[in-house]
């Protein structure tokens, strides 16, 4: 008996291509998953990022209109001060007034005050 009149043979060979086939479709709906997913994050981190600076509350009430573009780095201290210098010279703004109320504990409202910790001395053990 061949292989092309063994039944068994040829119901295995039939299986296993068409698992085959259902695997390559499988492999391209998750690449499209997956581009879609880093096309999402992308638009959900960006938004993200421009809702933090929106909300940064400036002098006079200024308000940021450039949007921040997403970074790896994420949102740090010097990119949102190289952002207020781009703003600032475009709305003809003083930098200098607004970083120090950023960034100055004397120019803010609410005052930090660091988190004391008391140390309670461990009672001994009666015998």
């Amino acid at each position: 008996m061949t292989l092309q009149q063994d039944p068994e043979f040829i119901q295995n060979l039939k299986e296993y291509l068409s698992l085959e086939k259902k695997i390559a479709d499988f492999k391209s709906a998750l690449k499209r998953l997956e581009t879609r997913k880093k096309e999402l994050y992308g638009k959900v981190h960006q938004k993200m990022i421009v809702k933090k600076v929106e909300t940064l509350k400036l002098p006079n009430g200024a308000k940021l209109k450039n949007y921040v573009k997403k970074t790896k780095e994420g949102l740090t201290k010097s990119y949102v001060q190289n952002r207020l210098k781009l703003y600032c010279e475009e709305n003809h703004l003083n930098f200098e007034e607004i970083n120090d109320y950023l960034y100055n504990n004397k120019y803010r409202k609410v005052t930090e005050t660091p988190a004391i910790r008391k140390t309670v001395p461990r009672k001994k053990k009666q015998n």
